[in-house]
C-alpha cells in the first residue's frame, strides 16, 4: 500500500525497458488516486514503447503542459506526430528535444526529416551539417544529408555524403546492407549524370548485390551498358 514504493517500482521498470509492469505500476498509484501530474512522463514513455500511441499522447501532453522543462517526453511525441504525418508539429517537438538536449542525434535526423516533408530545406540542411559535425561517423546524418543533397543542392555534394556512408557502412557490412545499396544507386546516379559509364555499371551491379532491386537501378544500368557498346561492333 506504499505509494512511493510504487512510483519507485513504476520508474524503476521503465528505465529498465520492463514497460508494461512499469504501466501496471502506475496504474496501481491511479487505482489508489496517488497518480501525480510528474508521473505522465515515465507513464507516457511506457505506454509508448508498448506501441499504445494514443494513451501515450494524452500522458505525454499533459507531462509537459505540467513541466515545459522536462526534456524526456520531447522526442516521443515528435515520434507520435511523425508517424501521423502531421510533420510541422513533429518539428516543433523534436526542435524542443534539441534544445534542452543538444546531443540527441536522433532528434536533429527526424526534425530534418520532418522539415524536408514540409520543404523547410534550409533548416534541413543546419540540422543535417550539426549532426554530423557533433559526430563524423554519424551514419543515419550522413544518409539524410546525402538525400537531401540529391533532392535539393547538388549530386557532386550528394555524392560526398554517400561517398561518408559507404566509409562507416565497411565496418559492419552486414548489418549495413540497406544503406550501402542506397549509397551505390546515388554515387551512381551521379556518374551517369557525369557521364562515366563504367563507373556507372559498377556501382548499379554493387547495388544490386547489396539487395537494392528496383526499377531506377536496373534502368540506369542497362542505359550505361548500351553507352559503352561499340557502335561497330556486330550486337
Amino acid at each position: 500500500s506504499n505509494i512511493d514504493v510504487w512510483r519507485a517500482y513504476g520508474e524503476s521498470c521503465v528505465e529498465t525497458g520492463d514497460f508494461a509492469t512499469g504501466v501496471a505500476a502506475f496504474e496501481a498509484l491511479k487505482r489508489r488516486n496517488a497518480f501525480k501530474s510528474e508521473d505522465n512522463s515515465s507513464y507516457g514513455t511506457a505506454l509508448f514503447r508498448l506501441g499504445k500511441e494514443e494513451e501515450a499522447l494524452n500522458s505525454l501532453l499533459s507531462a509537459v503542459t505540467a513541466d515545459s522543462t522536462n526534456c524526456d517526453p520531447y522526442a516521443s511525441l515528435g515520434v507520435i506526430y511523425m508517424k501521423r504525418q502531421d510533420y510541422a508539429t513533429a518539428a516543433v517537438y523534436f526542435e524542443k528535444k534539441i534544445a534542452c538536449t543538444p546531443t540527441s542525434l536522433s532528434s536533429y535526423v527526424n526534425a530534418a526529416a520532418c522539415y524536408m516533408q514540409v520543404k523547410n530545406f534550409p533548416r534541413t540542411r543546419e540540422l543535417l551539417t550539426r549532426a554530423v559535425e557533433l559526430k563524423a561517423d554519424f551514419l543515419q546524418g550522413r544518409l539524410w544529408l546525402g538525400r537531401y543533397f540529391a533532392q535539393v543542392d547538388s549530386l557532386e555534394m550528394a555524392k560526398g555524403q554517400y561517398d561518408e556512408v559507404l566509409e562507416i557502412v565497411a565496418a559492419n557490412p552486414e548489418k549495413y546492407k540497406k544503406e550501402a545499396g542506397e549509397a551505390y544507386q546515388q554515387i551512381g546516379q551521379y556518374y551517369f549524370v557525369t557521364k562515366q559509364f563504367d563507373r556507372v555499371v559498377d556501382a548499379m551491379r554493387r547495388a544490386v548485390q547489396a539487395g537494392q532491386e528496383n526499377s531506377g537501378v536496373h534502368l540506369m544500368w542497362g542505359q550505361a551498358g548500351l553507352q559503352l557498346l561499340d557502335p561497330q561492333e556486330p550486337q
